[in-house]
C-alpha cells in the first residue's frame, strides 16, 4: 500500500475523521477509496461479540452476545506456567475472532497486581513481571498466529481502578522500567502486537494517552514498536497534544474533539504533516489486516472448550491436602454453597462475555457422587434460615465441599476491593 498516494487523495476532513473510531467497536474505512472498517472486540479470556451495536449503555448484556468460549481468567492462565498452553489460547480465540469477524481482539492485558485489593487483578496475570511477560508473548502469537491482530493492555501503570481516569502515577525509573514496562517490553520485542492501548491515568504528570515520554521516547524510540496506538475508551483529554505525542487513534467513535483538530490546523497549532504522520500506523495496521485469509472460517466450539478446560486443570492451585482428594466412590457429600449451582466465572466489564459452555459444580459432582445441597448463602447474603439449612444439610455426611468467593460486586473493572475479606 502506497501510504502516501493514499494520504494525497484524502481531505483534510478526511484525515481527521481516521484519527478516531466510527463506532464503539469500529475504526477507519474511507468507503470512497474503498478502504472498509476494522472492527475490534474484548477480551481477554474469550472474544465478546455484539449481535448489534448495544443501546443505553447496555454494552455487558448477554441477551445481545453470541456465544463464544469462555476461558479462565488471565489469573488462571498464569497459574498454567505453561507458555505452550497459553499460546494455544491466543491460537483457539483468534480463530473465534475469525469465525466473528473480528479484526484486532483487545486483550491481553498485562498490568501488575500492585497491590491483592486491585479491582481489575482477576483480568491480570501476575505480580510477577517474567511471567507476565511470558505469558503475553504466548497469548500475542498464538492470537497473531490466525490473521488477528492483539492490542496489548493499558499502556502504562493502570495498577488501580479506583479514580484511575484522574490519578497521576510517580515512580522512579528502575522501578519504571524493571518491573511496570518490563512486560510490555518483553511482549513488544517477542510477539509485536499490531495494536498498544494507552491506559487512563496519568503518568508523570501527562495522562498516559498524551504522553511524550511513554508514546515517543519508550515506545518509539527505545523500543522500536511500529505498530498503533489507540486510547482506552474515552480516554483521549486533549486531542491536539495526544497527535502530537504519539497517539494514532482515540477510541471510540464519533470524537467530539474533531472540530478542535480541523481549527489546531487552521491556525498552525497543528501541522498537516503531524497528522499525516500519525496515521501511517493505521494504514500500517490496514495493510496487515487486509492480508489475513483465515477471516470467516468457522470454527468448533466444543473443541475449543476443550482447550479453555485443559486451562482449568492446569491453572488449579492446591494448597493443602490431608488424605481428603482425591475423593472415594460411595461418600455421602454435603455441597454448600450458591456458587456450586450458580458459579462465579468471570470479573466484570470488558471481561465478560456470553459463555458457549459453563460447568456447573453441582451437576458435576451430582454425576458421581450422592450429593445433598444447599444454598446457605445468595451472594453478599445469608440469613438464619440459610444456615440452619445448612446445619441440617451436614448432619452424618461424611464430606463438606463449600463453594465460597467474591461476588459480583467485588471484582469488576472501575474500581478496587475495599477489603480482602469475604462476604
Amino acid at each position: 500500500m502506497n501510504y502516501k498516494n493514499i494520504l494525497s487523495k484524502l481531505t483534510i476532513d478526511e484525515k481527521i475523521k481516521l484519527t478516531s473510531g466510527t463506532s464503539l467497536w469500529d475504526f477507519f474505512g474511507v468507503e470512497r477509496l474503498g478502504l472498509r472498517s476494522i472492527k475490534v472486540a474484548d477480551g481477554p479470556h474469550g472474544v465478546r461479540v455484539n449481535k448489534k451495536i448495544p443501546v443505553n449503555g447496555e454494552v455487558f448484556g448477554k441477551e445481545n452476545l453470541e456465544k463464544s468460549t469462555m476461558f479462565p481468567s488471565a489469573v488462571a492462565m498464569a497459574s498454567t506456567f505453561n507458555p505452550d498452553l497459553i499460546f494455544k489460547v491466543g491460537e483457539t480465540i483468534g480463530k473465534e475472532c475469525n469465525m466473528f469477524g473480528i479484526d484486532i481482539l483487545l486483550a491481553p492485558g498485562v498490568n501488575s497486581k500492585r497491590s491483592p485489593l486491585g479491582g481489575r487483578n482477576f483480568e491480570y496475570y501476575s505480580e510477577d513481571p517474567f511471567l507476565t511477560g511470558e505469558i503475553a508473548t504466548s497469548y500475542i502469537n498464538g492470537v497473531q498466529s490466525t490473521g488477528v491482530g492483539a492490542c496489548i493492555k493499558h499502556f502504562a501503570l493502570n495498577e488501580q481502578e479506583t479514580q484511575r481516569r484522574f490519578i497521576n502515577t510517580l515512580v522512579d525509573e528502575r522501578t519504571l522500567f524493571e518491573f511496570y514496562l518490563a512486560p510490555f517490553e518483553k511482549a513488544i520485542k517477542n510477539a509485536n502486537p499490531y495494536t498498544i492501548m494507552s491506559s487512563y491515568n496519568r503518568v508523570l504528570g501527562d495522562y498516559a494517552g498524551e504522553s511524550k515520554f511513554l508514546l515517543k521516547d519508550v515506545l518509539r524510540d527505545i523500543w522500536e514498536y511500529d505498530g498503533a496506538v489507540i486510547s482506552d475508551w474515552g480516554g483521549v483529554q486533549n486531542k491536539i497534544k495526544s497527535i502530537k505525542n504519539g497517539m494514532n487513534l482515540e477510541m471510540p467513535g464519533t470524537s467530539e474533539f474533531e472540530y478542535l483538530v480541523k481549527e489546531a490546523i487552521l491556525n498552525g497549532d497543528l501541522t498537516e504533516e503531524e497528522l499525516d504522520n500519525s496515521l501511517i500506523p493505521l494504514f500500517v495496521l490496514y495493510n496487515k489486516i487486509e492480508k489475513n485469509s483465515n477471516k470467516g472460517l468457522k470454527t468448533s466450539l466444543l473443541d475449543n472448550h476443550k482447550v479453555a478446560s485443559k486451562v482449568a486443570e492446569e491453572g488449579i492451585v492446591l494448597l493443602e491436602n490431608d488424605g481428603i482428594l482425591p475423593i472415594k466412590m460411595g461418600k455421602k457429600i454435603a455441597v454448600v454453597g450458591d456458587f456450586a449451582k450458580n458459579p462465579r466465572i468471570n470479573g466484570g466489564g470488558s471481561a465478560s462475555l456470553n459463555p458457549y459452555i459453563t460447568e456447573i459444580p453441582l451437576e458435576e459432582l451430582s454425576k458421581k457422587y450422592d450429593v445433598t445441597f444447599t444454598e446457605g448463602y445468595i451472594e453478599e447474603f445469608t440469613s438464619e434460615e440459610l444456615i440452619k439449612n445448612i446445619k441440617e444439610t451436614v448432619k452424618d455426611k461424611e464430606l463438606v465441599i463449600f463453594f465460597t468467593g467474591s461476588p459480583k460486586s467485588y471484582d469488576s473493572e472501575g474500581y478496587d476491593r475495599a477489603h480482602m475479606l469475604l462476604p
